[in-house]
């Protein structure tokens, strides 16, 4: 076992024997920048007495118990620059303050233990801890961690035994471990910017290594580093190693990166940023021109490869290297600086415009490879998508079915039109990686005018032959991660980049087959099927789930089984898929397309960077492929066929969750299933035999290690031992987590919703806030984080506690923290949920949308009657009734009490369209409007009329308005009359009142729920901005600025912004004078306008803009802001700094342009707010129309002009 000298940095000697001066070869010597910290002040897990369960085994060391200054000398050592490594060993922090980059390439910890330590690996191993379990951290401790950051930007990790967990997956126990003291550890690591660097082998480094049910295993061991460590160490990595003697196993820090690695290979990559180049359109144009006429998909790919060169060959020419560029033009711009040049002189004035164009360059260099969709460039996160970009390279190292007909086969292989193709490009995302070609759908879309004719005659080309040119099916395949800590191949997820030529030739067959798979596919199978959703089978699931654990009869005792296919799309049998087809009735032209596709590939491994030989594989789905989840459909469709053919031969009895419910024996979705059958050995026996033959017949391997059995309480013990010995199930208790969903089991609490929260705060430890601008933290808010919930918010309602737990989670990401400090709320949350129309930002209600996800789940149950889902929860909940109508039990299921949750607010929009009136009853439906709201007809006289259908006269389609009149109420009778009757035989059918179209929308009626819980009269519909709206806040939300200029206008016309008087209001200061002048009380007004500063510099801009008369900058109000920007004409508007030109950051805005320039600019766009004439011969048609809510009357208008006007 090594030793470690603390005076010399050696490993391989100790202490005492520093003075001989001898070195073993295989020494270590640790940098002389190194500095080691003494954590000690704090009981954070450091120093202390030992807590509960601190009185473990331990491998010893014979390091000694200090630890070398800066400079290596022991002779100037301080007293508080010594460690006592004996009694806190791993409380060391390593922390580079400079030096050689070798010296850098080894990491240095204050503690070494091990048995092969190499240059490149130092092995760690904790000792005690001085924190019990169970202990909450306080402050102090959260200081004394934060005082470690002396300079945020340094490079910095901690390394050792934290005795906590960070995640509720890190502890395993029969109990579950406490959330506050991981949230808190959690926020410590967040308030020092640290983030864990992952882990491989074990996922735990603690083992009391007691027997089952007392064995707890957790990961208390970890190392954590700042942002700018791991960019310099982005190879580094931690390896749980196995020890005999202690109850903690050692961490193994490898630095990674081996300097004699093999270089990677060039892999051709269009790049976005060409595109900001003049010439490139130019050079791409003449690039595909010179290729010659294509006359197949063979001749495209050599067109391709001959401008991808041409491109590569420019780009070097006209690009360079752009980090370079940067670092020359900065030297550049500051040696003429320092020189004493002017910023107004006209070479320094290009150098600057040039290197704004170099920087914006950088960002969309680095957004490409980040794979970031929900931000866009031109804020400047150029930082935030560098560690994405850099992050992601490190992570991704490595029953009865209906024939088709001629028909359906004719519609299916008719001639694919010009419009047809263009649509399956565009349907492609832009920057999707792209396939072994290098270029992405974006060079195809862009220059489409261009490839257009050559790519539709190829992609026909292939449809009349049905085969593909040498290598374009070829792709490539990546391995994604499915664990942090992947070893095996079973924990990678292989994904194809297919080129996008095939794309678009899978696109084409993928649209001409969907719209014909809800008739063909069993109604059983909820996975990408048009008109179905897969909380239609989460809901049926769940409600067989509930109806095993109320089961109370041991005859009618039901069990369920879910399934785990292995690799299910690596393991497809062509031949089967092919049959498939062909017993379903497509034709050969079809089936050769199909078969085409799949079975022409061939494959290229991209391992590290670097392309491997390639192959051509034999079974298997691509995934990537577009087509490949609609051909596994008919592979998992096998399965149903075969279990309803036992059913219908009644070997099995399929699940019942009431009398007159259907039965469900499975229920699938893609490749997860769920199988129904009651709980009897011979029953399982025949289910075993089912999957035994569909194993055979397709090429499926089911795991039975991860498949799992729910058994209700009156099932014998003996009789579960049975059944599972018979399917060879080894897991004793059911998932946790079914469809993507929490399993319900009772009533659902927000301890069963926690993993949503940690997706989210584990992704907060990658979104560092210090690179986002409020800007990009709307789009992540919106796009990412409020997005997590949604799916199981369409399914349950939430607990309230868990609704406030996340929202406070987003609070504080939005608002941030600045030094271990969480920055102030300026603004209410109900204030930025609001509407951007009503003066906020438009941030969801996550209970308002909860609700409204739950309502579109009962609006399905209304518009679509004869699902399965449906037709289940009818059979038990309302079997004698409609949902809008009927009091239902009070026993339920979870997912049904979410269901009436939503059904709450449906029945405020729902309104009903008359057709033959004979669904419609008069007094309990709501079928009659006033304007904006519904309401109940009351009787103005007692009758007997309950149907809408008693008050049309049916031989003339009209209204009875004598007996309208005489029942109900003047007001009401002149609406009814304003309804129009169909002529023809229609039924009466629902309608979302709230939208112009009468389609539900979430959007719509969440806009409904949001006013509701304000109680405000605004319109629910999401085409207007409602009656509170104002149109006048678009001046800022629909400028043509950045959107951190947005923001930034937001909370200016908010008077939100963190000025000394709305300090002094918070009482964060005592005074509120402005700091600058000292005249008067820095408001947001003072400070951007009235202040000596702000004056100055728009006496600065003025040289550069034309802005607005000084007398309109005056104090008009408390939205003063709102209204200069409402007097001002477009142009002005776009010359306002606060209001700065899009254009303007990529150095080609107004700001940069010639004053005769500008004058041409605004003469154009001034010409094109006009009226033009049509060319000589034609005439150009103008119209407009409006419609009078209060009589319902409309008019419209209508001018023809010919060229002379």
């Amino acid at each position: 076992m090594p030793i470690f000298c603390g005076v010399c940095g050696f490993v391989g000697h100790v202490t005492k024997e520093h003075g001989d001066g001898v070195h073993p070869p295989e020494a270590i010597q640790y940098p002389d920048n190194l500095i080691a910290q003494d954590f000690r002040r704090g009981s954070w897990g450091f120093g202390g007495g030992r807590g509960r369960g601190s009185g473990r085994g331990r491998e010893r060391n014979d390091c000694n118990n200090r630890v070398g200054s800066e400079s290596g000398n022991p002779e100037e050592m301080e007293d508080e620059d010594m460690i006592d490594t004996a009694s806190s060993p791993s409380k060391a922090i390593a922390k580079y303050t400079g030096g050689s980059s070798s010296a850098k390439r080894r990491l240095a910890i204050g503690e070494l233990l091990g048995h092969e330590t190499k240059t490149d690996q130092l092995l760690l191993m904790d000792k005690p801890h001085g924190r019990a379990e169970g202990d909450i951290i306080g402050e102090e401790e959260r200081n004394d961690v934060d005082e470690t950051r002396s300079l945020e930007e340094d490079p910095w990790l901690m390394i050792g035994d934290f005795n906590d967990a960070m995640w509720q997956i890190e502890h395993r126990s029969r109990v579950k471990h406490s959330e506050r003291q991981m949230r808190d550890f959690r926020e410590v690591l967040v308030e020092c910017d640290l983030q864990d660097i992952g882990f491989q082998c074990v996922p735990w480094t603690y083992d009391n290594n007691q027997a089952s049910p007392n064995n707890v295993k957790v990961r208390l061991d970890r190392a954590v580093a700042s942002p700018v460590w791991r960019a310099m160490f982005d190879q580094a990595n931690i390896m749980h190693l196995t020890t005999a003697c202690s109850d903690h196993v050692p961490l193994l820090l490898e630095k990674g990166g081996n300097m004699q690695q093999r270089r990677r290979s060039k892999i051709n990559c269009f790049e976005a940023v060409w595109e900001r180049v003049k010439s490139f359109n130019s050079i791409e144009h003449e690039s595909w021109d010179d290729g010659g006429l294509a006359k197949n998909l063979g001749d495209v790919r050599t067109k391709l490869a001959y401008t991808m060169e041409n491109l590569k060959r420019w780009s070097r020419d006209k690009i360079g290297n752009i980090k370079k560029s940067i670092e020359r033009c900065r030297r550049e711009l500051e040696e003429m600086r320092m020189r004493g040049r002017e910023d107004s002189e006209p070479d320094v004035h290009r150098l600057k415009i040039f290197l704004q164009e170099l920087l914006h360059r950088e960002e969309i260099w680095w957004k490409q490879r980040s794979r970031i969709t929900w931000l866009k460039e031109g804020d400047r996160n150029t930082r935030y998508f560098h560690l994405k970009a850099s992050w992601r390279a490190r992570k991704n190292l490595i029953k009865k079915l209906r024939r088709s007909d001629d028909e359906m086969n004719g519609m299916l292989t008719k001639p694919f039109t010009d419009e047809e193709i263009s649509d399956a490009l565009f349907q492609i995302g832009p920057l999707k990686a792209p396939g072994p070609d290098g270029f992405p759908a974006r060079f195809f879309q862009r220059n489409w005018g261009v490839l257009k004719r050559d790519v539709i005659e190829g992609v026909r080309e292939f449809f009349e032959t049905g085969e593909w040119k040498e290598g374009m099916n070829d792709t490539v395949i990546v391995m994604i991660p499915k664990t942090n800590a992947p070893v095996e191949m079973k924990d990678f997820r292989p994904v194809s980049l297919c080129n996008v030529i095939y794309k678009v030739v899978a696109k084409c067959l993928v649209n001409r087959l969907r719209p014909l798979l809800q008739e063909i596919i069993s109604e059983t199978q909820s996975a990408f099927v048009p008109g179905r959703m897969i909380t239609d089978n989460a809901l049926v699931a769940f409600e067989c789930f509930h109806s095993i654990h109320k089961c109370t009869r041991e005859s009618q005792d039901f069990c369920a089984l879910k399934l785990d296919l292995s690799k299910a799309y690596d393991r497809v049998d062509w031949g089967f898929l092919d049959g498939a087809l062909q017993k379903l009735g497509f034709g050969n032209i079809w089936r050769k397309w199909i078969m085409s596709c799949v079975t022409s590939v061939r494959y290229s491994v991209r391992l590290n960077g670097n392309m491997l030989e390639p192959f051509y594989p034999t079974r298997g789905l691509r995934e990537g492929d577009p087509l490949n989840p609609y051909l596994f459909l008919f592979i998992a469709d096998g399965l149903s066929n075969i279990l309803q053919r036992r059913r219908d031969e009644r070997q099995i009895q399929p699940l019942k969750v009431c009398r007159s419910a259907p039965g469900v024996s499975h229920l699938l979705f893609a490749d997860d299933s769920l199988l129904f059958f009651k709980a009897e050995v011979i029953q399982a026996t025949r289910i075993k035999e089912a999957l035994d033959l569909y194993e055979r017949c397709t090429g499926q391997l089911i795991n039975p290690k991860e498949c799992s059995l729910l058994f209700s309480a009156l099932c014998p013990q003996e009789r579960q031992d049975g059944i599972k010995a018979v399917l060879q199930v080894e897991r004793t208790c059911f998932d946790d987590k079914c469809l993507g969903l929490p399993t319900p089991d009772g009533r659902m609490k927000a301890e069963q919703f926690q993993p949503i929260k940690e997706r989210f705060e584990k992704r907060l430890t990658d979104w560092s806030e210090r690179f986002l601008s409020l800007a990009g933290k709307e789009a992540l808010i919106k796009s990412v984080a409020q997005a997590l919930p949604t799916y199981t918010m369409g399914v349950f309602k939430m607990p309230e506690r868990f609704c406030e737990e996340y929202e406070q989670l987003v609070r504080n990401f939005w608002w941030g923290h600045e030094k271990g400090e969480k920055k102030v709320h300026w603004i209410a949350w109900e204030k930025l949920t609001s509407p951007k129309l009503l003066g906020g930002l438009g941030f969801r209600d996550i209970r308002c949308f909860n609700q409204a996800l739950l309502a579109r789940q009962a609006w399905r149950l209304i518009e679509s009657p004869d699902s399965l889902c449906a037709r289940v929860l009818k059979a038990k909940y309302y079997p004698n009734g409609t949902i809008t109508d009927t009091a239902f039990p009070s026993v339920s299921s979870p997912t049904w009490k979410g269901i009436v949750h939503g059904l709450e607010l449906l029945k405020k929009g729902l309104i009903w369209r008359i057709g033959d009136g004979s669904k419609t009853k008069i007094w309990r439906n709501h079928w009659v409007a006033h304007g904006e709201n519904l309401k109940i007809l009351e009787k103005k006289t007692w009758n007997r009329v309950i149907y809408v259908r008693e008050l049309i006269v049916t031989d003339t389609k009209t209204w009875n308005e004598p007996l309208i009149r005489h029942i109900i109420r003047e007001e009401d009778a002149d609406e009814i009359l304003k309804i129009r009757i169909p002529q023809r035989e229609e039924e009466d059918f629902p309608a979302w009142h709230y939208e112009k179209t009468g389609i539900f929308s979430v959007r719509s009626v969440y806009r409904l729920a949001w006013n509701l819980a304000r109680k405000t009269s605004e319109q629910a519909s999401s085409s207007s901005g409602g009656a509170d709206g104002r149109k006048i806040w678009d001046n800022v939300w629909k400028a043509n600025v950045q959107p951190k200029v947005r923001v930034f206008a937001w909370k200016l016309a908010q008077d939100r912004l963190a000025t000394w008087e709305n300090k002094k209001k918070r009482k964060i200061e005592m005074f509120g004078t402005c700091p600058i002048c000292g005249q008067k009380e820095e408001t947001g007004f003072h400070a951007t306008v009235e202040c000596t500063l702000a004056k100055a510099l728009r006496a600065s801009l003025r040289e550069h803009w034309t802005l607005p008369d000084e007398s309109l900058f005056s104090m008009t109000g408390p939205d003063w802001l709102l209204v200069l920007l409402d007097r001002l004409s477009s142009e002005k508007k776009a010359q306002l700094p606060a209001r700065k030109h899009m254009e303007d950051i990529k150095g080609k805005g107004p700001m940069f342009q010639d004053p005769c320039q500008k004058e041409q600019t605004c003469q154009l766009n001034a010409e094109k707010e006009k009226w033009s004439c049509p060319p000589d011969g034609s005439a150009k048609l103008n119209v407009d129309a409006a419609y009078r809510t209060e009589t319902g009357e409309a008019s419209a208008g209508i001018i023809i002009r010919d060229c002379r006007g």
